[in-house]
């Protein structure tokens, strides 16, 4: 079971990015959401207003971490309010050793949305992951403001 300090961070560096540092490369190509299904798994709320009405919905974080290949990937999935799986953040993370310090080199950003039985990249956020950019996105493609999240 993953810690809720583990959960309180995915869902900071996932759902509202907070910027990583400047220098982080932009080198890997986009690709698709992995097989998160296996990952280690926490429920998570989220309070929103959405088509102007507040709701909370149901969301998931699954969190995986490579340390032979110094890899961390991030996945939050939001369920919209019938509870199906509508959206998902997907942050991974190529670190490296540095000086006897394991620093990130590369940080990839990515919003799907569920269609069909699969997931559609929506925006590759790489470039920039603020919380401003990703928040006025979601409100001007769909219609979601004053975004809480929560553990369950």
């Amino acid at each position: 079971m993953i810690v809720v300090n583990v959960m309180v961070r995915a869902l900071l560096v996932v759902f509202l990015s907070i910027p990583m540092l400047v220098c982080v490369k932009q080198n890997t190509p986009i690709q698709g959401l992995p097989d998160y299904t296996a990952w280690d798994k926490e429920g998570m709320g989220v309070s929103v207003v959405l088509n102007g009405q507040a709701v909370n919905l149901l969301g998931e974080v699954y969190l995986h971490t490579d340390m032979d290949k110094l890899e961390e990937s991030i996945i939050a999935v939001i369920y919209d309010i019938n509870k199906n799986a509508w959206l998902a953040f997907y942050t991974k993370e190529l670190s490296e050793k540095k000086d006897n310090d394991v620093v990130i080199k590369e940080s990839k950003h990515y919003m799907y949305e569920r269609k069909g039985d699969g997931w559609s990249l929506v925006k590759d956020f790489s470039g920039d992951h603020s919380d401003k950019t990703i928040t006025d996105f979601l409100k001007d493609n769909y219609n979601m403001d004053n975004i809480e999240l929560y553990g369950e």
